[in-house]
């Protein structure tokens, strides 16, 4: 290998780290996210239905901001749900070209009976972290994100 296509120590170490980082989240999320074939819903769906649960309703581009995914699958992500009657949309009165997104009866009824097993799951995932090691984790990714802004 040419000087010319050599990393650098600089450029190995954070191609390494960015690797080792990459497989231990898609790690995690396998974990985590097992089983979900039971419910019959995909990890974008739930990861949709726990924002809705949490925050209430939101517009489709707030829904891909907050979870850092493209208006593109947003759209066919909730599509699909309302397929179901998970969700339903309706257009904001203030400004007709907005439309919030919301949890029906159903989609509420169906979240609530996933978050138990989804918290055994992410307890489970982290249970090889300490709590203070889990809070130093936080601020690492944290210090990644605001480094990228």
């Amino acid at each position: 290998m040419s000087n010319s296509t050599r990393a650098t120590e600089k450029e190995a170490r954070a191609l390494a780290t960015f690797t080792r980082l990459s497989k231990t989240a898609g790690k995690i999320r396998r974990s985590v996210y097992s089983g979900l074939s039971d419910t019959r819903l995909t990890e974008s769906q739930v990861n949709v239905l726990e924002l809705l649960y949490k925050l209430g309703p939101l517009p489709q581009k707030d829904i891909a901001k907050n979870l850092s995914v493209t208006g593109g699958n947003i759209t066919m992500v909730v599509d699909n749900l309302q397929k179901r009657d998970l969700v339903g949309r309706k257009r904001w009165q203030e400004d007709r070209r907005v439309v919030h997104v919301a949890l029906t009866d159903l989609g509420t009824e169906t979240i609530e009976s996933y978050i138990p097993l989804h918290l055994k799951k992410v307890l489970g995932a982290f249970d090889g972290l300490e709590p203070s090691e889990q809070e130093q984790l936080q601020t690492l990714c944290d210090k990644l994100v605001e480094a990228l802004n």
